[in-house]
């Protein structure tokens, strides 16, 4: 093809493998896989079974490789050198090379090649059947060796010479028909023998015409071959060919249906690495959470969240008022308003102070820990400085009183499983936010207008808690309009999973129409008012009053 574009005979320049440097393989810039290119071309020269020679080539813009020279083959004993020449095209190894007889001046190519045409291209089954993925199966070292194997049977090319001295003596012989049979036996001997001469063999010396010609010469017949033993060793070598073609095709054919069971086994064994990398992805990442567990059982016991007690998880009000100070100066207003509510000043304050040692902000700030007096029940979507101050203005004995506070009595910065497992060893009534309400003089609910706080069931399960453990609610604050859904018994947990627990809970302590009553009462109430939830005097729904 790109002879027939250009219109142009190649001009070589001969370059050995050695001078193939950097720069020469700039040059060679257009192939697909100089990487390819490189290893087979080298493999070749390396062998030095050949007499190929590496070149350059040019064809109009495009620059290709070739190796020319001659190939040894062995024919009947003598050793003879066949000249070829290998083209790569840019697309090597992708496409099979191009390889051609290229006959001297002297030679001349056999018609009829089972492997060469007229015009000495090459068609061989080894180019047939060419694998560019397996370079094993497909190289230039091993065309090479099959070109030879196949010239060796039956070479390509014979001498002009000697071709045209066979004419002008046969143009001088008398015609076999007129000859005696002895002649005629001899005479077709020596044809046989001189076409055997054009594919460039040497007649051995005992097949030998005597010098002087003559017909009656008695050792002339003893050590010739009768016409039957040529036509025999004819027959064989055509029968050679022929194993040979059948053994090629075997060949294929057998690939041929080898091909999918292959693909199969390829298949198979790839998806039997993937399964085991994945079992050992697998146990890796149970071995790396086992580890980490036994790291975390390990900081989980030494922890002082689990050697201090839940009424010891107090602060005071002096370390309230420094709280809301450091978190006015440390949370940026612009980003969260002036007044954020719990659960911002929890994500902005709370858990970065308190990641490095992995305790609440009262053990953090109290590390023997702060016996609280007061159970302090709010709501995390209210105001964060609106409930310190409603705390501030309704205790006057504020600085000193000691407070529980959830966000900041409970870890915020564990795992949600390791945290529940702190605060939750069993049911409600025996956790430990349950232990320091029990342990606590009083409960105060701060309300707020931003939500009713009844809403969440945790507020809920906190008033009846307070009823169970017989603790007066002080009510401070105040609070949105009654909702007529939404709260009490109704009322819904950020987490879905705890409100199961919380539910049992409640219904365990008093009945939903007595929680729901309490509930409207804690809502309505005037700010400041106390709430007698005593468990004898909640059994009358009348006893549950605002003093």
């Amino acid at each position: 093809q790109v002879f027939a574009q250009h219109r142009l005979q190649p001009t070589a320049s001969g370059l050995s493998w050695a001078m193939m440097d950097h720069r020469m393989l700039a040059r060679l810039s257009d192939y697909d896989d100089r990487r390819r290119l490189q290893q087979d071309v080298s493999e070749l020269i390396s062998s030095r079974r050949t007499a190929l020679k590496l070149q350059v080539e040019r064809f109009g813009d495009v620059e290709l490789c070739s190796l020319s020279g001659t190939v040894p083959i062995h024919y009947r004993g003598n050793q003879y050198n066949i000249p070829i020449r290998i083209l790569l095209d840019t697309t090597y190894a992708a496409k099979p090379p191009r390889v051609s007889v290229t006959p001297t001046k002297d030679m001349g190519i056999h018609d009829r090649h089972p492997t060469v045409d007229g015009r000495g291209v090459i068609r061989m089954a080894y180019l047939q059947q060419w694998r560019p993925l397996d370079r094993q199966a497909s190289n230039l070292l091993g065309l090479v060796s099959f070109i030879m194997t196949e010239f060796s049977r039956s070479p390509p090319v014979y001498d002009l010479a000697a071709a045209a001295r066979l004419d002008r003596e046969r143009a001088e012989q008398v015609p076999v028909a007129l000859m005696q049979p002895e002649q005629r036996d001899r005479s077709q001997l020596v044809s046989r023998m001189e076409q055997a001469n054009l594919a460039g063999m040497d007649i051995e010396d005992d097949l030998v015409l005597p010098a002087d010609g003559t017909e009656d010469e008695p050792g002339w017949l003893a050590r010739s071959c009768s016409e039957e033993a040529v036509r025999q060793e004819e027959a064989r070598r055509i029968a050679q060919q022929q194993e040979a073609l059948r053994r090629d095709e075997a060949r294929h054919a057998a690939q041929q249906q080898e091909a999918p069971r292959e693909e199969e086994a390829r298949r198979e064994e790839e998806a039997r690495r993937g399964e085991e990398a994945r079992r050992e992805e697998e146990a890796r990442r149970e071995e790396e959470a086992r580890r980490e567990a036994q790291q975390q059982q390990a900081i989980f016991e030494r922890n002082p969240m689990n050697t201090t007690s839940a009424d010891q998880w107090g602060v005071c009000g002096r370390q309230l008022n420094a709280l809301s100070k450091d978190v006015k100066e440390e949370i940026r207003a612009e980003r969260t308003g002036p007044n954020p509510n719990v659960i911002t000043v929890v994500k902005e304050y709370i858990i970065p102070k308190c990641t490095a040692d992995s305790v609440s902000y009262s053990i953090l700030i109290n590390p023997n820990g702060l016996k609280c007096d007061t159970f302090v029940s709010h709501a995390w979507l209210g105001p964060f400085f609106a409930l310190i101050d409603e705390l501030r203005g309704y205790y006057e004995d504020f600085e000193t009183r000691v407070f529980w506070i959830d966000f900041l009595a409970a870890p915020q910065t564990w795992p949600s499983q390791e945290a529940d497992r702190l605060m939750f060893t069993g049911a409600v009534v025996h956790s430990r936010f349950a232990t320091a309400l029990l342990q606590c003089d009083h409960v105060v609910v701060v309300r707020n207008t931003n939500c009713n706080l009844y809403t969440r069931l945790w507020c809920v399960a906190e008033l009846a808690l307070a009823r169970e453990f017989k603790k007066s609610v002080k009510v401070i604050g105040i609070g949105p309009p009654m909702h007529e859904s939404g709260i009490g018994t109704r009322a819904q947990c950020s987490v879905p999973a705890d409100e199961p627990g919380l539910q049992a809970a409640i219904s365990k302590v008093t009945s939903d129409a007595h929680i729901d009553e309490l509930v409207e009462k804690a809502v309505k109430a005037p700010a400041g008012s106390v709430l007698a939830v005593g468990a004898t005097d909640f059994e009358d729904p009348n006893s549950c009053c605002v003093q």
